[in-house]
C-alpha cells in the first residue's frame, strides 16, 4: 500500500507540472486546466496500478485503492503547508477526497489488469 501511495503522490506532482506548464503557455480557462489535471491524474493512477499489480505476488485491489487515496490526500497535505494556502472551510479537502476516490478506482483497475497479465503468472 505504501508503494502505491508514493506512486500516486508522484502522479499528483506530474499532473501539477502539466497544469503549470499549460498555464505558463497561456491555457488559463478553468475547464481546460481541470481537464488536463484530471487526465494527468488518471494516467498516473493507471500506471501506478499497473506497476503495483504486475509486481504483486497476490491481488492487491484493496491496498491499491487505499494507497491511491492516501497518496492524493498526502499531496493535499503538502499543498496545505505552502505559505498563503488557506482551507479553513475544508472544501478543498473534500474535493481532494473525491479526486482520491476516483484515482483509487483507476488504480484498482490498473492493479487488476497488471496482476491478471503479469503478476498472476509469477505468483508462487
Amino acid at each position: 500500500m505504501l508503494h502505491v501511495a508514493f506512486a500516486v503522490v508522484g502522479a499528483c506532482f506530474a499532473a501539477f507540472v502539466v497544469v503549470m506548464g499549460a498555464m505558463m503557455r497561456g491555457e488559463t480557462s478553468d475547464g481546460a486546466t481541470a481537464g488536463m489535471y484530471f487526465g494527468a491524474m488518471g494516467v498516473g493512477a493507471l500506471l501506478s496500478g499497473l506497476a503495483a499489480g504486475a509486481s504483486a505476488p497476490k491481488r492487491i485491489l484493496g491496498p491499491s485503492y487505499l494507497g491511491a487515496i492516501i497518496g492524493v490526500m498526502g499531496f493535499y497535505l503538502l499543498i496545505r503547508t505552502l505559505p498563503g494556502v488557506n482551507d479553513d472551510s475544508g472544501d478543498a479537502a473534500i474535493g481532494f477526497a473525491v479526486i482520491g476516490a476516483g484515482c483509487g478506482l483507476v488504480t484498482l483497475l490498473g492493479a487488476l489488469v497488471g496482476w491478471k497479465t503479469v503478476g498472476q503468472r509469477h505468483a508462487g
